[in-house]
């Protein structure tokens, strides 16, 4: 019972969590041998090649996040899409003091949008300034009128308006 991945019995389809007690995989070892046959761990790998839009050399983390969400933002506001259909991961940069902001798409084999955005850069950047211009509760940063949103909640605290019409 030992080892990576997950045990699951071939039989029945019953499996157990890797992260269980030992016991707790052992007793299923145990009676699955029992029932009809020992089961084997397997594991589970997805690989798949994604559109990007990198935003390099962030100085911070809160530049880094309002700029992608502000290129998101402006992408569903002139485009046909929805805010989900595009994703946004932030990373420090190696060896660095500064971040990359990466906007992807995560349907396997890429939806397009990224490619229209590309297209129509201008035009979504206008579209954003716009957004983080005429916010309607005239928020310090970011707010549910502008660019919060429950998907964004980690990083509500990243987002700036004000940061979105200095940098773009």
């Amino acid at each position: 019972g030992k080892g990576y991945g997950y045990p699951i019995c071939g039989i029945c389809g019953q499996s157990v969590s890797p992260f269980s007690s030992d016991r707790q995989k052992d007793d299923f070892f145990k009676k699955h041998e029992e029932w009809h046959a020992r089961p084997e761990n397997l594991c589970f790998h997805a690989d798949f090649v994604s559109d990007v839009i990198k935003i390099p050399d962030c100085e911070n983390k809160k530049e880094a996040f309002s700029l992608a969400e502000a290129l998101r933002f402006g992408g569903a506001g002139l485009l046909n899409m929805e805010l989900e259909d595009l994703q946004v991961i932030t990373i420090g940069n190696p060896d660095e003091d500064n971040y990359s902001s990466i906007l992807y798409d995560p349907m396997p084999g890429g939806s397009g949008l990224l490619d229209q955005i590309c297209k129509r850069f201008d035009e979504v950047v206008s579209k954003a300034l716009e957004l983080a211009k005429s916010c309607p509760s005239v928020c310090d940063t970011s707010c549910i009128d502008c660019f919060q949103n429950y998907r964004n909640g980690f990083y509500h605290d990243e987002l700036d308006r004000h940061l979105i019409i200095e940098k773009l």
